[in-house]
């Protein structure tokens, strides 16, 4: 089989390394749970689709939009509402080239180390590249993009893929990558559709997309920000270098003391604690009614004593 190359000139620079985490084979594989049994995550796509480009330029950052597509499918999922990162902020900071893009380790790596903030909004319909490029982040953008790395943990991991493993991620890794997260993955950006719908040309990978569902043995889903739909493409289709993420708030921890009926949840700003049951009502139902989150995937410390002080506060509903 012919190596598939990689064309640089559509947004996408391949910059993986041999020793990178790779998935099932991290201490993030250890840590994961099933976020999707069925693996299918189109009901938390974002509720506001953003486009890459305009009518005058395109950003060229399908690496940094589908990073953040996927982390916010991925927090929708696991936090139960909408988070929207800023896509420029993140095109722009981790060093996308103009007309030429981006690595895909690159942007993961910077977001690691450096954050990211709330949306701005969309590219303007008048804005052209060279003002698009000349975003730079201030010291209020700074402060906030330290606070999110402050709330939370993210890691990804690679799927095999040929370069390195000496083969491709086959239907089946996918499909159970997909049980735990959305996988950003490389494809060939000139789509060509097959007589059913479904896209099968591959040449050169030189786009990024994010995997978001399939149907066994006919095609994958894929959500794409050159795109407003949910793209086909045919089952037998080679992505390349696969990425599963993940993503944790910090200090979401419950305690529950033995002998007591009663869960809490430390506060992530300060040291304390906030009782959730007092038995009455289950903490597991109570938990869900306010955030949203499933609670099955939070840890529960069993302690003799509580590590914190606990707030007196008064649940109201109004």
């Amino acid at each position: 089989m012919d190596e598939i190359k990689v064309d640089s000139s559509r947004g996408l620079i391949i910059d993986r390394a041999p020793e990178d985490f790779e998935f099932g084979a991290s201490k993030l594989s250890s840590t994961r749970k099933v976020l999707c049994p069925d693996g299918q995550w189109t009901e938390y796509l974002p509720a506001h689709f953003e486009l890459q480009r305009n009518n005058y330029f395109d950003s060229y950052g399908c690496v940094s939009y589908s990073r953040n597509n996927a982390h916010e499918i991925l927090h929708k999922r696991l936090y139960g509402y909408d988070i929207d990162w800023d896509d420029r902020d993140l095109v722009v900071g981790s060093g996308t080239k103009p007309n030429q893009g981006n690595g895909v380790k690159a942007v993961a790596d910077w977001a690691r180390k450096y954050g990211t903030i709330k949306d701005r909004g969309d590219i303007p319909a008048t804005m052209f590249q060279d003002e698009y490029y000349a975003w730079k982040r201030g010291e209020t953008e700074n402060n906030e993009a330290s606070k999110t790395l402050e709330l939370f943990d993210i890691g990804y991991e690679w799927l095999p893929t040929y370069n390195w493993s000496g083969s491709y991620s086959s239907s089946e890794q996918l499909m159970e990558a997909l049980l735990y997260s959305p996988i950003q993955a490389s494809v060939d950006g000139n789509y060509q559709y097959n007589a059913d719908g479904t896209i099968g040309r591959l040449i050169n990978w030189s786009h990024e997309i994010v995997i978001v569902g399939y149907v066994k043995g006919k095609y994958w889903l894929i959500y794409d920000s050159e795109c407003e739909q949910l793209l086909k493409f045919e089952w037998t289709y080679k992505f390349g270098f696969p990425i599963s993420h993940s993503l944790k708030k910090k200090n979401m921890q419950l305690y529950k003391k033995i002998g007591s009926p009663a869960i809490y949840f430390k506060r992530y700003d300060k040291n304390s604690l906030i009782p959730f049951s007092d038995g009455s009502i289950t903490g597991g139902e109570l938990f869900k009614s306010i955030y949203g989150l499933d609670y099955s995937l939070l840890p529960i410390e069993k302690v003799n004593e509580l590590p914190f002080p606990v707030e007196e506060m008064e649940l109201k509903v109004i």
